[in-house]
This record gives structure tokens, sequence and C-alpha cells, in this order.
């Protein structure tokens, strides 16, 4: 036991930017670096977020393609923190990376962040909506919870609907 609690405090090891080799892992999207850093750690550990505020949570969402790794991350811990930058959330990062899977993988098991909203009263929804160029992502959201879309932000009180309007993705 002595071995595994060595081999976890030094997985907790922080760089300047209060990153840890998690962290580093989730940044690159290096799914077996994941999953080996993973095997010796403790599913009751909160990894905090580094000085950018990201979760490595909330990194892996942010990568496209990061299904599997986002998957790791769930299985593995009881409680993923999923914070990010002013306010947002994993799913805030996924709808901005325009990554329909993450999606679908961070709503099977947090389907309440849909409704999140981040400093400036945006939903990931918005974020969706507003970058446009990716239907299923927003298909996605709404299938989980319509009522998303009628939440206006909080600068203009703008809704999903009118910022794709205006982005012309309507």
């Amino acid at each position: 036991m002595d071995q595994v609690n060595a081999v976890r405090e030094m997985l907790r090891i922080t760089d300047q930017e209060s990153n840890t080799a998690l962290h580093e892992a989730a940044g690159c999207g290096n799914v077996e670096v994941v999953k080996a850093l993973l095997e010796f750690e403790d599913p009751d550990f909160p990894y905090s977020a580094n000085k950018k505020q990201e979760t490595p949570f909330y990194i892996a969402a942010r990568r496209r393609g990061s299904g599997r790794l986002l998957t790791l991350l769930l299985d593995k811990f009881k409680s993923t923190s999923h914070g990010g930058p002013h306010g947002r959330t994993a799913l805030h990062a996924a709808a901005m990376a325009g990554d329909a899977e993450a999606i679908r993988v961070i709503l099977k098991k947090k389907g309440n962040l849909t409704k999140e909203r981040d400093e400036d009263g945006c939903t990931p929804l918005h974020y969706a909506a507003h970058l446009g160029g990716r239907f299923s992502v927003v298909e996605e959201l709404l299938k989980r919870d319509v009522s998303a879309a009628y939440i206006g932000d909080k600068k203009k009180g703008m809704t999903p609907l009118l910022m794709a309007a205006r982005q012309r993705n309507a």
C-alpha cells in the first residue's frame, strides 16, 4: 500500500501552472497515457483546476474527438469535476469544440449540465448555436433538454435561436 500511495503522490505533483500529469495527458488527448495514470488513482480523488481554472475533464472535453478519453475519466472517478474558466463546464467546452460524440458521453452521466450558465449567462447551446456549422451538436443538446433553447444570456437576453439566426446558422 505504501507503494501505491507513493505513486498517487507522484501523480498529483503540479507544475507552475498547477497542471498534473493527468491535466497534461488530457490536453494531448493521449488515451493510453491517461489510462496508465488512472490505473493507480483513487476514484474518490477530486482533481482540482489549474491556474486557468481548467480541470482535466474540462481540458479533455475541449479537444475534438475526445469521447473515449471522457469515457475513461467518467468511468474511473465517482465525482468528476467538470469546471472550466469563466464559469463554463465541460459541456460548454465540448459544444465550443463542435464535438457531438463528446456531448453524448458527457450528457450520459452529467445530463444536468444543459442549462448550466457561464459568467455571461450562456449555456452550452448558446455556444453551439453561435459557432454554427455543426447541427449534430445542437441536435444532441436539444434532444436532452429542449427548454435550454429558451434561456437568454445576461448581456442582451439572446436565446440560442436568436444567436443562430444572427450567425445565419438557423
